[in-house]
C-alpha cells in the first residue's frame, strides 16, 4: 500500500514547537510521508529566521515559501495573506500532499488552510475552537480555518464544545490536548544548571518571564500600555535587587516594530533585564521548572497564550495582562488583570511575598492535558477513511 504523504505547515517558531511532538510521532511512523512546508517568519531575519534551527531539530524533507512580512499597518497582513495563498497553492500542486495539518489562528496558517482547502486536499486543523475575545483577529481567523477544516485536533474541552456550536460534526472533533504537553510530562527541556548559566540567574531568586503582543485592533492604547509596564520595571528592579526579567520578541503582528523598539530601550536601562528575540519551549519550560527545581520564584507576566497553556504542569504564576487573551481557557496558576501600574506591582508583589502559599502555587487541574497527543493523533490519523470524512463534512444544527 502505498504511503500517505502528511504536510505539516509552520509559519512561526511559537507554532511550529507546540506541534513539534506530533510532526516528530508521525514521521517515525512507516505508514507516513512527512514533509514540513516552512514560511513567514521562520524565514525573515528580523524575527527568528531559524531554518537551520529546525534543520536540527528534525528529520525530513523542508520546503520553503517565502513570504515578505511588512506589517505597517492592517492592510499589510491581507496582503501577505493574498499573496501566501498564490505561493503556498503553487507549491501544495508539486507537493501533492495526501494530508495536509495546520496549527493555531496566524495569518500565514490561515493562508495555508485556504490553500489546502480550496485544493480538494484534505486537512487538519490544530487548536480549533479556542477562544481570546481580546482585540486581534484570532478568533475570526481559527473559526475561519475551522470551517474549513475536515477534521479537528482540539486541545481542551471547551474547543471542542465551541466547534460543536459553530455546526461541525461530532465525528470530526477529537480532543487530544495540548501537544507541547508530550514534551512537557517526559520533561524534555532546558536543565536546571544550563538554564541559570545560560541567563546567568545564580544570584537571583526571582525571576519575571516577559513576553508582550500586540493587539492590532488597539494599537492606539499600546505606547501608554507600555509606559506602563516601563514604569512597573522602574519600580521593581529598585525594590528587588535580586529580580531578573527575560523579555522575548513579540509576534509579527501590526504594533511589533513599537513593543520592539521599547524592548530594546529596556535592553539599554535594566541591567538586570535580559533580551532574547525567542526563548524556545525546552528554554522558557526550563524556566517554569526553576520554581520547583531550585525555589526561584518564577512568574510569568504578559499577554501570551503561553502563559495560560504552558504553565499548569509546573504550576507556575501567570498574570495576564490586558484583554489579548480574556476568553482563554486557564487554570488556577493564572490571573488576568487590567494593565494597570498599580494592579501589576500589586499582583507582583502579592506573589514574591507569599510565593509558597498564594493560589497560584497550589496543586491545579491542567484543562490542557488528556494523556498522550502525539499517540492519540497517530492512532486517529492511521485509521482515517479520508473520502467517508469529508461525507461527514456537514452543519450539524443543536
Amino acid at each position: 500500500m502505498k504511503k500517505k504523504t502528511i504536510l505539516f505547515f509552520t509559519g512561526a517558531r511559537s507554532e511550529f514547537e507546540l506541534q513539534l511532538p506530533v510532526i516528530r510521532k508521525l514521521n517515525q511512523s512507516k505508514n507516513f510521508n512527512v514533509i514540513l512546508l516552512v514560511s513567514g517568519m521562520h524565514l525573515n531575519k528580523k524575527y527568528t529566521n531559524d531554518l537551520s534551527r529546525i534543520e536540527d531539530e528534525i528529520d525530513l524533507k523542508i520546503f520553503k515559501v517565502k513570504l515578505p512580512i511588512n506589517n505597517t499597518d492592517l492592510f499589510s497582513n491581507a496582503k501577505v495573506i493574498g499573496s501566501a495563498i498564490k505561493k503556498i497553492t503553487e507549491k501544495l500542486e508539486g507537493l501533492k500532499p495526501d494530508i495536509v495539518i495546520i496549527y493555531g489562528d496566524r495569518f500565514e496558517s490561515f493562508a495555508a488552510m485556504i490553500a489546502a482547502s480550496q485544493s480538494g486536499i484534505f486537512t487538519c486543523h490544530l487548536e480549533g475552537g479556542d477562544i481570546t475575545n481580546g482585540y486581534t483577529f484570532d478568533d475570526n481567523v481559527r473559526h475561519a480555518m475551522s470551517k474549513l477544516a475536515n477534521y479537528h485536533f482540539t486541545t481542551n474541552k471547551n474547543s471542542s464544545d465551541i466547534l460543536k456550536q459553530l455546526g461541525e460534526n461530532d465525528k470530526l472533533i477529537k480532543l487530544v490536548g495540548l501537544p507541547v504537553n508530550d514534551f512537557i510530562y517526559s520533561k524534555d527541556y532546558t536543565s536546571k544548571n544550563e538554564v541559570i548559566q545560560t541567563y546567568k540567574l545564580k544570584n537571583f531568586d526571582k525571576v519575571v518571564i516577559f513576553t508582550f503582543h500586540p493587539e492590532p485592533l488597539l494599537l492606539e492604547q499600546l505606547q501608554d500600555n507600555l509606559n506602563r509596564v516601563d514604569e512597573v520595571f522602574t519600580y521593581m528592579f529598585k525594590k528587588y535587587d535580586d529580580m531578573k526579567v527575560i523579555a522575548s520578541y513579540p509576534n509579527g503582528d501590526v504594533g511589533s516594530d513599537i513593543i520592539i523598539q521599547k524592548l530594546k530601550e529596556w535592553d539599554v536601562k535594566f541591567s538586570n533585564l535580559v533580551l532574547t528575540k525567542q526563548l524556545g519551549n525546552k528554554n522558557l519550560h526550563g524556566l517554569f521548572d526553576l520554581k520547583n527545581s531550585s525555589g526561584k520564584k518564577v512568574v510569568f507576566l504578559g499577554n501570551s497564550s503561553s502563559g495560560l497553556k504552558e504553565t499548569p504542569y509546573f504550576n507556575c504564576p501567570n498574570i495576564s495582562l490586558g484583554t489579548r487573551q480574556a476568553g482563554r481557557v486557564h487554570a488556577q496558576n493564572s490571573i488576568r488583570i487590567k494593565l494597570s501600574v498599580n494592579l501589576i506591582k500589586k499582583s507582583l508583589n502579592e506573589i514574591f511575598i507569599n510565593y509558597e502559599n498564594n493560589e497560584y502555587s497550589k496543586k491545579i487541574v491542567n484543562p490542557y492535558y488528556f494523556g498522550n497527543v502525539s499517540n492519540s493523533i497517530l492512532k486517529t490519523i492511521n485509521n482515517f477513511e479520508i473520502e467517508s470524512l469529508r461525507r461527514d463534512k456537514i452543519f450539524v444544527e443543536r
